[in-house]
């Protein structure tokens, strides 16, 4: 390629190690050019050469294969240069030029550079020379456009080589800086391979045209290019070969440097305070730079290979004994001299220098003073929270972290301060010193709750919801099934940490459990409502923060689950007691549900309106039996469920969230009455809202009132048994999403995760904090040098199943096969042509083509014929173009006849399979949903089951469609109920002409049995006519760089909302509170003592 330019940009400063040579330029022929100009010149074998121009040149030195050589320059058409001209240097004898050389005759347009010109060659990417006269000069294109162009575009890997060799040139103290677009230059790598890597898998940083952080230095430039047909072909250089430092580089002392270790070590060792730290880091460097074993050819070294085996022990919990055993068993298979440590001690022993600190505190056994104990401390956690309020102070009165502000455009010190606590419900009590048992144990209402004591469930009880009504709500004026009253109060206002801080600041407490403690007295035979004022109070903005300590919503839901499904008969023993009912009888409400004596003790419980019969009971339960949910979703349903007892078992966290927030809803369809059900599914469309990842403000003050007004249905349907604190607290969730933000951020579920790992930590029972100490400590160092060793993964975050597969990938039952069905082809090839943005335009031209051709005929009509003949319009209107897009073409001609076929497949994050491969697994994958516009242009969601999966091949493209059975819209196939839940006739099918759809563009979801469409027993089918859907779930942040926002992107269906006011119905219920039904109610045999 022949190119003028005229710059002077970007170049290299001065003083800078000359890698191949250099070249003065005479100043007054251009005084932009700095006075010392690298002239990069070298070849790479006989049969290359390069001509380099520089202004007026006194003398240059050429090194060729690492010998130096003087050049005597000439003048074109004869004599030496004296100042002036143009220095050229051409291969012509295959070897270097040198004095013999004469370059009399060749003219100067041919070489192609003028006086005033600088060349800069791309080294090591140089052309053969086709003869003296007609050189080609391989010119760095400075405009450096190529850095932002497609990363798989040939002008982007040759300038990531050239920049490569630069950067090589330009090292300091051996390191290159990476300027991809997340190091962003501010890393540093020894290894040039590596910063190849991330530049092809990042990009470069943004507006990095001039390499100041690689040599260069800031000039202007202006530039004419003059453009020619004669382009090298430069495939050659496309593969990555570091011929100037070979596959791996070599330190000075001769030691492999593949990694950031080496720089790590040596900066840790230039911060060291002592000389017994130094000297241990000093050892810990050797042991890096010492191969395992001698004549160690894969380049294995002690001290990473013994990172790698601890990374593998605690990753996988193996136990010292078990790794201790395994390293005497791989010693011994190594050659003999090898340096593997022998012992686990030993292992530890290598890292232990980079180990931070464990500062053992004793606390006293009645925890007056730190020094450890045998029990739990309870109010006295403050006396060990000592050292972390002290740590807290320091984090934020120091000056701290320089960041910048995108919003405001500024740059602030950004200060680390303890934002809420988030703990379980009794740790609350312990953490804020507030009581939260007895009259007064709401966080929120404090001295305004609302309390009540049963005598015979011997518990305290929270109700009175009506006052968190709106203040015009007719339920407040109603007081039929409330006691006859009304209920204007208004609700407890909010306190604000100042507030707070007023009413705890004078408390007095003396720690420990000795007789010189001091605790705050009761009052009235009552607990107090503050039992001290907590350390955290210490902390200067703690009295600024309106929430200090977060409600656990994690605990929160399975209480609340819990204790739901016990007054439904369907968790362990039955809620709904003895002693419930006679709490009703001694507060005189609800005769109808008063015990009726029986004979021999015994007493008769009359069924409530949440009762259920035994064949209610019977249809929940064969609901339950028969989900199947997706892969990943939640634990199999089966597996704590017994059918044969018709009771939930062994519960967990999440499986109480997935039934508070998507299951019970569906289980529940057709049975109890409407008002129960309508408030218990209501309550769960709360419980599923307030569990989004994206909350809209907006909505948060309907949340509330919906929250309210189940838990004032909830009063005229359940006994005040049921009302608990973790029930109350409900009312209180809203205002703390609208402080804290969403549910995710503050609940425990991170946090018992993490919990569980600590108590993996414990191999010695009786020393359990020693153990978790000391496992924490030597994983810390693990994870700290895996982040400067390549190829090794974080402890602890295992590699998503998504990983690599969310493009596509197939994943069970792979088969080839020829077409056998030609319609169906033609169909899978339109749909491919139909979403695809580059035959749009086509698609437009053909339809249009086709009602001018054929007027009269009816829509439908026309649009089967385009679909039938669009295809081979399509290949026959664009043969011979060469101009077209090649990915264009590739559709055009159409895929090939082989098809490849799956069972299994994964994309975006979901696991599919076809109908056939459901019937074999215990989850539902084969359950789609599509949003897509139809033939009137609007858009509709359709809902369908896979039938086949197929791939098609179009050459270097492959597409995944999915043939699925899709349900009919209109008469009854998908229709939305009052309850916001969207149900399906599977036998209704349509679209038969449109089977086929991307697998890129569903979205997954799962059918359960809608129970309220199942015929009553001798009637009509026994299965159920409709099934409700309900959207599936996936987690894609973080796999493949996927962020928040790229999984909003993909976000599925929206949660159900309930559109019918519990309140307002329950209020029109002479009895809402029992049932007449049935009289399936229970027998208590025990005798009552009043």
């Amino acid at each position: 390629m022949r190119t003028r330019r005229r710059f002077a940009a970007c170049s290299a400063t001065a003083g800078h190690e000359p890698s191949l040579g250099w070249a003065r330029a005479s100043p007054h022929q251009n005084p932009s050019l700095p006075h010392e100009l690298p002239v990069h010149c070298a070849t790479s074998s006989a049969s290359e050469s390069v001509a380099f121009a520089a202004n007026a040149p006194l003398n240059a030195d050429f090194a060729d294969h690492g010998h130096e050589r003087r050049v005597r320059p000439r003048r074109r058409g004869g004599g030496d240069l004296d100042g002036g001209g143009v220095l050229v240097l051409v291969d012509v004898d295959g070897g270097v030029v040198d004095e013999e050389d004469d370059l009399t005759g060749v003219p100067e347009h041919d070489i192609g550079v003028e006086v005033g010109d600088w060349v800069e060659t791309q080294v090591n990417a140089l052309l053969p020379v086709v003869d003296a006269v007609d050189v080609q000069v391989g010119l760095h294109q400075m405009d450096r456009q190529w850095m932002y162009a497609d990363r798989r575009s040939k002008e982007f890997i040759d300038g990531v080589h050239y920049f490569l060799r630069v950067a090589e040139a330009n090292r300091q103290r051996g390191f290159i800086c990476c300027p991809c677009n997340k190091c962003k230059n501010q890393k540093e790598y020894s290894a040039s391979r590596t910063i190849h890597f991330h530049l092809f898998e990042s990009g470069f940083m943004p507006s990095y045209n001039c390499w100041t952080s690689h040599g260069e230095q800031g000039v202007e430039m202006e530039e004419d290019e003059v453009e020619d047909n004669n382009i090298p072909d430069f495939a050659q250089y496309v593969g990555f070969e570091g011929n100037q430092t070979g596959d791996e580089e070599i330190a000075a002392d001769g030691n492999d440097v593949a990694d950031d270790l080496d720089q790590m070590l040596q900066d840790a060792r230039e911060d060291c305070e002592s000389e017994k730290e130094a000297h241990k880091l000093d050892k810990m460097l050797e042991d890096h730079r010492t191969s395992l074993y001698p004549g160690c050819e894969q380049g294995h070294k002690k001290l990473d290979t013994t990172l790698e085996l601890l990374q593998w022990k605690a990753k996988n919990g193996v136990s010292d004994k078990a790794f201790g055993d395994l390293l005497k068993l791989v010693k011994n298979i190594l050659p003999g001299g090898n340096k593997l440590p022998e012992t686990t001690y030993e292992a530890k022993k290598i890292v232990c220098p980079l180990g931070l600190e464990v500062h053992k505190i004793h606390a006293c056994p009645n925890d007056c003073i730190l020094y450890r104990g045998p029990k739990q401390p309870g109010n006295d956690i403050d006396v060990y929270l000592r050292p972390l309020v002290e740590d807290l102070k320091q984090l934020w009165k120091k000056e701290g972290v320089p960041v910048w502000d995108e919003d405001k455009q500024e740059e602030f010190n950004l200060r680390a301060l303890l934002f809420v606590t988030i703990n379980d419900w009794p740790a609350l009590n312990n953490l804020s010193g507030q009581s939260n048992k007895g009259y007064k144990a709401c966080t929120h209402c404090m001295d305004e709750t609302e309390s009540t004591y049963l005598k015979h469930c011997r518990k305290v009880v929270y109700m009175g919801h009506r006052r968190f009504l709106a203040a015009n709500h007719p339920v407040r004026k109603k007081g039929k099934h409330f006691e006859h009253k009304a209920d204007h109060r208004t609700k407890p206002k909010h306190r604000s940490g100042k507030t707070v801080f007023a009413m705890v600041k004078d408390l007095k407490v003396v720690f420990g459990k000795g007789p010189g403690s001091q605790h705050i007295e009761s009052e009235d035979g009552h607990a107090a409502m503050w039992k001290k004022n907590s350390i955290f109070w210490e902390l200067p903005y703690w009295e600024l923060l309106d929430v200090c300590h977060a409600i656990d919503v994690m605990h929160l839901t399975k209480n609340l689950c819990v204790n739901l499904l016990g007054f439904l008969g369907v968790y362990g023993k039955s809620k709904d007691t003895l002693e419930a009912r006679n709490d009703l009888k001694h507060m005189e409400q609800r005769g109808d549900l008063h015990p009726e004596p029986k004979e021999k003790g015994s007493h008769y419980l009359s069924p409530a309106s949440y009762t259920l019969s035994k064949a209610e009971k019977e249809s929940m339960f064969e609901c339950l039996e028969s989900i199947k949910v997706p892969s990943g979703y939640s634990t199999n349903i089966k597996r704590i469920i017994s059918t044969k007892e018709k009771k939930f078992t062994n519960l967990k966290s999440h499986d109480c969230h997935v039934l508070m927030t998507q299951l019970l809803p569906v289980v529940i369809r057709g049975i109890l009455p409407d008002n129960v059900r309508a408030t218990i599914t209501k309550l769960c469309a709360f419980m599923n809202a307030i569990s989004q990842k994206v909350i809209d403000p907006d909505r948060l003050e309907a949340l509330q009132n919906e929250v309210v007004q189940c838990l004032v249905s909830f009063e005229l349907i359940f006994p005040p048994s049921f009302f608990n604190i973790m029930t109350h607290l409900l009312c209180h969730l809203v205002k703390e999403i609208r402080i804290l933000g969403p549910m995710y951020l503050h609940n425990m579920f991170p946090f018992e995760r993490y919990m569980g790992v600590l108590k993996k930590y414990v191999r010695n029972r009786a020393r359990p904090e020693a153990s978790i100490a000391k496992g924490y400590g030597t994983e810390e160092v693990i994870e700290f040098c895996v982040e400067f060793i390549e190829d090794l993964r974080p402890i602890g975050v295992p590699e998503s199943r998504h990983e690599g597969r969310l493009r596509g990938k197939g994943t069970l039952g792979r088969k080839a096969i020829m077409t056998v069905d030609n319609n169906l082809f033609r169909k899978a090839h339109f749909t491919v042509l139909q979403h695809s943005s580059l035959v749009a335009p086509y698609i437009e031209e053909h339809l249009a083509l086709v009602r001018a051709r054929n007027i009269g005929k009816s829509d439908a009509w026309i649009t089967r014929h385009h679909i039938d003949t669009f295809p081979a319009w399509l290949r026959q209107h664009l043969m011979g173009n060469e101009s077209i897009n090649q990915q264009l073409a590739f559709l055009a001609r159409g895929p090939s006849g082989s098809i490849t076929t799956f069972q299994g497949y994964e994309i975006n994050g979901y696991t599919f399979y076809t109908r056939a491969q459901d019937m074999k697994s215990t989850n539902q994958n084969s359950a789609v949903r599509v949003d897509a516009m139809g033939h009137d242009g609007t858009t509709a969601t359709y809902y369908g089951a896979i039938e086949d999966i197929w791939e098609l091949d179009y050459g270097p493209l492959k597409v995944p469609l999915f043939r699925c059975q899709w349900v009919r819209l209109t008469g009854g196939g998908v229709m939305i109920d009052d309850s916001g839940m969207t149900t399906v006739d599977l036998n209704k099918v349509g679209y038969s002409d449109e089977p086929f759809v991307l697998a890129n563009d569903v979205t997954q979801v799962f059918f359960m049995k809608d129970m309220s469409s199942k015929g009553k027993k001798g009637r009509g089918p026994d299965e159920p006519k409709r099934q409700v859907v309900l959207p599936g779930k996936r987690k894609i942040v973080g796999v493949e760089d996927k962020t928040d926002e790229d999984y909003d992107q993909l976000d599925g269906q929206p949660p159900f909302t309930v559109t019918i006011d519990p309140s307002i119905l329950l209020s029109n219920e002479d009895t809402p509170y029992s049932r007449s039904d049935h009289k399936e109610g229970t027998i208590v045999r025990r005798k009552y003592v009043p």
